[in-house]
């Protein structure tokens, strides 16, 4: 394979496709995402046209319906569960961390996945 490249590739399977790679789970707890992702819709009208949700909750429910359906797909086509953390160098919790803290976790952590 030669010499490592730095580049940074975010992907639902990235982890599994690229082995030898320091894997990165932001996590974030569905009633959280969900409220981001509706006040996000309630700011972004062009948006709402192509995600009609009236209420945080149906937006909840439209999340873990996608969580599910993805995992039986990759579970069925690459025998691969993304959502079991074991499978991660790092896991971030970002609904208690801000960016900034995000981001330093992730450059100490991968610092010291290097040996550095």
């Amino acid at each position: 394979m030669g010499e490592k490249e730095n580049i940074i590739v975010e992907s639902r399977l990235a982890f599994h496709w690229i082995p030898d790679s320091f894997k990165v789970y932001l996590d974030l707890d569905t009633d959280t995402c969900a409220k981001r992702m509706f006040d996000d819709l309630e700011k972004n009208p062009s948006r709402k046209a192509s995600e009609d949700f009236d209420s945080v909750e149906q937006m909840k429910e439209a999340l873990l319906q996608r969580f599910e359906s993805e995992k039986k797909r990759y579970i069925e086509m690459y025998d691969v569960n993304p959502q079991d953390l074991s499978q991660y160098d790092l896991v971030i919790n970002t609904s208690e961390n801000s960016v900034e803290s995000v981001c330093e976790k992730i450059k100490d952590s991968y610092l010291a996945w290097l040996g550095l």
